[in-house]
Formats: structure tokens, C-alpha cells, sequence
């Protein structure tokens, strides 16, 4: 590389120092474009390669309280003492945060991975009678303090929408080209095999999923693969709805692991319910199993049919409704030529349109314009996992 142009740092009390948008993409690239690139970030364990970005990690702390406060307060003193010249803050709890760094004269962008009162309205941990009054602060919050910071970065138009009194882009959660068709062309996946990776919950699908499998004719011996962390509660309801045993939960996998359970499958599931977060969200998931060559049975959301229907990568269910979703899994498996195109075009509209390098241009446009010199790429570079996240 050459020489090093200026020195940012982006912060967060949540998210794990190899987060798929704030480190594998974000930093990674800005550090390939010349800078100085630091990440605070809570972790009680090394991250083997860093792709010249500088980890200072912190001890993570499972207390939400703990992590409110003397998180929070270890972020802003570490980032204090790097006087970095653009701040890049990744949670709202940091939002006084970036206020305070502002007061000090310090460019800060806040970059909003979901819209913060739609999620609010389902944080499970809150009493239900306090979430809209708790929605309608944070909002409040939100819209006083990012007026008064340099930029927003948002992972999605309707975010951006939110945020009409401060400069802001939209930067989307996609994928990068990189990853290869994983399933040989023209051989159908054999046994049936419907996957699910990423962060496991109730309102994910989860139930319906495994609900939809056990529907399917006995013909095909079908499956259902879910890969990620299943709380222990979740997983008894699974098991109750799951009368035929064709679900297997396969915990969390490395990153290789998930790529081989792609090449196996018959289609990548992504039936998130109509909640009011996930209707505005892009699930990255979604565009993995695209860029993977995997057709795809997703939620039947506006937002979402540009780019399944749009490109014809897939079929669109009702999320509510395991017969809907097993329809489409008897689809896939009565027309596998049919489902290999799907995949096939998923595919190339990740390689053309719907990925990050496309998406990252748009970053380091924002930064040459808040540092005011160019950025131009100094090499290549290939990350050694599978991106794939909780989004």
C-alpha cells in the first residue's frame, strides 16, 4: 500500500469486531482506498486476520445495562484519545456519543443499519405498554442529534428518507462479487434441502419454516438445514411442529461450512414476518443466497419484489403461511431446471447490480468529500469468509 492519508474510526457497543457491513465491508474497503482505519468494538476474542484495519477491542458485556453505560463510556474514552479526523459511529446508543465528539469539533457520520423506532415498537426486553412512548423518544433523539452530525450513511432508501436535515446516502447491505455458483449447473440438489443462515428468532420464520417441511410429499425425503445460534425455548417449539423430523439445527457454522451448506441446497430461505422493521429491511442473507447461484423463497414484501420478481430469482410467499411456503418449496423440487435459472439470475444480478462494490463507491465518494482529497483504490484484496450476517 501507499502512503496513509488520514486516520477514522468507527465505533460500536454492539456489534462483533468482524461484522459483516462494519468491518468485512466498511472499514476493509476504506482501509483499501488509503486510510487509517481503526475499529472500537466489543470482543472477548481475536480476530485472526484484520486486513490492515487496527482492532481496539473491548470487553463485551452481556448486561444490557452494563453495555448502555460502561460501554458506551470505554468507546467515547478510547475514541477520545485517537483524535481521529471523521468519526463513524454504528449504533444509536452512541448517538450522545457523536453529539459530544461534534461539540469537539470532530466530523462524525452515524450509520443506520435499521430504523431504530420500528425496532423499538418489537424489543421484546421492554414492557409492551412502554414501547410506543419509548419509540416516539428515541425517534425524537435521533432526528435532533444526526441533524447536528457531518452525514448519515443509511442501509436502505427508506432510512434515508428519515433523514432530510443532514447530508445522506444510502449505502446497502449487499454482497461482494466474489463469491462463486456454488452448485453445478444442470444437477438439481438430491435429497431436497431448504436452508436457513443467519440470526435465528421467532419472527424470523422460524416456526413456519420448519412447519412448511413437514407438508412436503415424503417422495423427495426433504430438509430443512437452519444454520445459527437457537435459543434453547425456540428450538422445543421447533421440535413440537417438526412431527417428521426433517429439520436439523446446525448451531453456528464457520463461514467455509456455511459455503458447503449452499452448494448442497435446493433454494435459500428468507420468510421474515411482516414486522414493521423487516418490511423496510434489506436481509443480506436474501442477496448471499442470490450471489451463491441459490434460487430463493422470500417474503412477499413490497420493498422486497424489485429484486426477486424483479429479476426472477425466486418466488414470494406469504410468511404467515406454511402452506404458502411449502408450495413453493414443492415448486422448487417438481422444476429443478426452472430453479436453477432462478439462481442463475439471481446470480448475475448480483454480479451487476446488486452488490457492494457498487455500493462502496458511493462510501468513498462520502469520505473524499468530508476529508476534501480523492481516494483512490491501492490493490486487491480477498476476505476469507462467507458474508454471511444477522441482517
Amino acid at each position: 500500500m501507499t502512503s496513509v492519508k488520514a486516520m477514522i474510526a468507527h465505533l460500536t457497543s454492539v456489534h462483533r469486531p468482524d461484522d459483516v457491513r462494519v468491518f468485512q465491508k466498511e472499514c476493509v474497503s476504506l482501509r483499501q482506498h488509503g486510510l487509517d482505519v481503526v475499529l472500537i468494538a466489543p470482543s472477548n476474542e481475536p480476530v485472526a486476520n484484520t486486513h490492515g484495519v487496527r482492532l481496539d477491542l473491548l470487553k463485551k458485556r452481556r448486561s444490557r445495562l452494563l453495555r448502555f453505560t460502561v460501554t458506551v463510556a470505554e468507546v467515547v474514552r478510547r475514541a477520545l484519545a485517537y483524535d481521529a479526523e471523521v468519526y463513524h459511529i454504528h449504533d444509536s446508543e452512541l448517538l450522545p456519543a457523536g453529539l459530544l465528539l461534534r461539540l469537539l469539533g470532530k466530523k462524525v457520520i452515524y450509520d443506520v443499519h435499521e430504523d431504530l423506532a420500528k425496532q423499538t415498537l418489537h424489543r421484546t426486553w421492554l414492557p409492551r405498554w412502554s414501547r410506543r412512548p419509548v419509540a416516539w423518544l428515541v425517534d425524537a433523539m435521533e432526528s435532533m442529534i444526526s441533524r447536528r452530525l457531518t452525514a448519515v450513511v443509511a442501509a436502505t432508501d427508506s432510512i434515508a428518507g428519515k433523514f432530510d436535515k443532514v447530508p445522506t446516502i444510502t449505502v446497502k447491505n449487499f454482497p461482494r462479487q466474489r463469491l462463486p455458483q456454488l452448485v453445478a449447473e444442470g444437477e438439481p440438489a438430491s435429497p431436497a434441502c431448504f436452508v436457513y443462515a443467519g440470526s435465528i428468532s421467532q419472527t424470523r420464520g422460524m416456526i413456519e419454516m420448519a412447519a412448511a417441511v413437514n407438508l412436503l410429499s415424503p417422495k423427495h425425503v426433504p430438509k430443512l438445514l437452519i444454520a445459527g445460534d437457537v435459543p434453547g425455548a425456540l428450538a422445543e417449539q421447533i421440535a413440537r411442529v417438526d412431527k417428521l423430523q426433517r429439520v436439523k439445527l446446525l448451531g453456528w457454522l464457520p463461514n467455509q461450512q456455511i459455503e458447503q451448506l449452499l452448494a448442497s441446497a435446493t433454494a435459500g430461505l428468507v420468510t421474515l414476518h411482516p414486522t414493521p422493521a423487516y418490511l423496510d429491511s434489506l436481509p443480506i442473507k436474501m442477496f448471499e443466497y442470490m450471489a451463491a447461484g441459490l434460487p430463493v423463497i422470500a417474503s412477499d414484501f413490497p420493498m422486497w419484489k424489485e429484486y426477486v420478481e424483479g429479476c426472477g430469482a425466486g418466488l414470494m410467499v406469504d410468511p404467515l403461511d406454511p402452506h404458502a411456503i411449502a408450495e413453493a418449496m414443492q415448486h422448487m423440487i417438481d422444476h429443478p431446471l426452472q430453479a436453477k435459472a432462478m439462481g442463475k439470475r439471481g446470480e448475475a444480478s448480483v454480479r451487476r447490480t446488486f452488490n457492494w462494490e457498487c455500493e462502496e463507491a458511493k462510501l468513498v465518494a462520502l469520505y473524499a468529500s468530508i476529508l476534501q482529497t480523492p481516494l483512490a483504490a491501492e490493490g486487491s484484496y480477498e476476505l476469507d469468509v462467507l458474508e454471511t450476517s444477522a441482517a
